[in-house]
């Protein structure tokens, strides 16, 4: 793990149980710092503090680099982001379940794919004082309680779909491989029926969703598995080494084999399984 990071796993509250798969503190102590955040199936909110706008992040498919925002709500990343900082700063990051963009309030059906938005922009009202009140002095578990409570805050009540929640679990259990006329027999609907549905409700299509959890268990394997490039994919369920090769660059923005020469130390997943995440939820 990178010793410039250090986190720290918090419970998620019953009420926000079915909605949050993580909450941490992550905190850069160490100038000149990088993680990269890989592919991820979730939408996730950022709230750093004391980093004075010196945290930037680059697009490594598109190469664009931007400023970070200091409250942020990020979208469905189907690209990878390196981060990289000039000063020490402390972070809150949530990780939503894959569902519960549905649930969020004020977004008027907006989904942000390899976005991240300015949270004033979206709840300016709900936010109230947050963003002083996390530079202010105070504990990580202080500052971790105020996040809680403005997550509580922008969720509404609304019925999901049963059959959507069975494509995203059924998604999730075969790592991404099953095809799209297997999952839309399975829950009874035309693939054009499923596709409407699943992108009103998760935000985005079953087959790019899909596609993101296959490469993250490639991701998987090539980092923790002694396992040749073709192994890895015809385990992964690709037509053959070309096809994995073309996919893994088009989501991660290097070929797999670039991608095992990556430093441990650069790679917020690794990071993460120190903490025991739930599986699938190591990606951010």
């Amino acid at each position: 793990m990178n010793d410039a990071m250090k986190f720290k796993k918090y419970l998620i509250p019953k009420q926000l149980e079915s909605l949050v798969d993580y909450i941490y503190v992550n905190e850069h102590d160490k100038e000149d710092d990088v993680n990269i955040a890989l592919p991820n199936m979730r939408m996730c909110f950022a709230f750093t503090f004391k980093h004075n706008n010196s945290l930037f992040e680059k697009n490594l498919v598109t190469n664009e680099v931007e400023r970070s925002h200091e409250l942020a709500l990020g979208g469905f990343m189907t690209q990878s982001i390196k981060y990289f900082t000039k000063e020490k700063f402390r972070a809150v990051i949530v990780g939503l379940n894959p569902l519960a963009k549905y649930l969020l309030k004020d977004l008027n059906g907006e989904f942000y794919l390899n976005e991240n938005i300015e949270l004033e922009a979206v709840y300016p009202k709900l936010l109230g004082d947050l963003k002083s009140r996390l530079n202010d002095n105070g504990t990580d578990d202080e500052k971790v309680a105020l996040v809680m409570e403005f997550l509580k805050k922008i969720f509404t009540p609304r019925d999901i779909n049963p059959s959507i929640i069975k494509a995203v679990d059924l998604i999730k259990e075969t790592r991404g491989t099953i095809k799209i006329d297997t999952l839309s027999k399975e829950v009874a609907y035309s693939k054009r029926q499923l596709n409407r549905l699943f992108k009103l409700q998760v935000g985005i299509s079953p087959k790019e969703f899909s596609q993101v959890h296959a490469v993250q268990n490639c991701i998987t394997m090539l980092k923790k598995e002694k396992m040749s490039m073709v192994d890895v994919a015809v385990d992964g369920g690709y037509f053959d080494q070309t096809h994995f090769i073309k996919t893994f660059k088009k989501y991660c923005g290097v070929t797999p084999e670039n991608f095992k020469k990556t430093l441990p130390s650069e790679l917020s997943n690794l990071a993460h399984k120190k903490l025991e995440l739930a599986e699938g939820c190591i990606y951010m």
